[in-house]
């Protein structure tokens, strides 16, 4: 395939969909979630690679973009869907979850942008310069925290 996306949270909802959109535009992918058992099956679905990361572990983002780059040997585009919710108002939520969810919260649907920034540089460098041009460089798409 001339074209690979990298989709976090790709084993549901919208990390799905829109893994789902690029297989049909002829995308090869790499799909990452935490949960083994689903990040596998809705890879099956889509004949892609399937890779068990948590992205607010710099180490998992690592490996994950090595993997993608070990199988695909390009990085065309990053889809960081990867989130985590918290139900309830922050401000009338127990000290439990401010404690616990919160920071969670923060380092699933931002710290993660930032590793995945870090990585997709050192990723760059896979692409010959000439073609990086070509194609305008890599892009990434995001689910902005709501």
């Amino acid at each position: 395939m001339d074209r690979a996306a990298l989709v976090t949270g790709g084993s549901s909802g919208i990390g799905l969909a829109i893994a789902t959109m690029l297989r049909e535009e002829g995308f090869a992918l790499t799909l990452a979630a935490r949960t083994r058992a689903k990040v596998e099956a809705a890879a099956a679905s889509l004949n892609a690679q399937a890779v068990t990361a948590d992205v607010a572990r710099e180490d998992d983002c690592r490996r994950l973009v090595d993997e993608h780059r070990e199988t695909h040997g390009r990085l065309d585009l990053l889809v960081n869907s990867a989130g985590v919710g918290i139900a309830g108002r922050v401000l009338q939520a127990g000290a439990a979850m401010r404690q616990h969810r919160v920071p969670r919260f923060v380092a699933v649907d931002h710290e993660a942008d930032a590793h995945a920034v870090a990585f997709q540089r050192q990723h760059l460098g896979v692409v010959p310069a000439d073609e990086r041009a070509e194609r305008g460089g890599l892009h990434r798409a995001g689910i902005p925290p709501s």
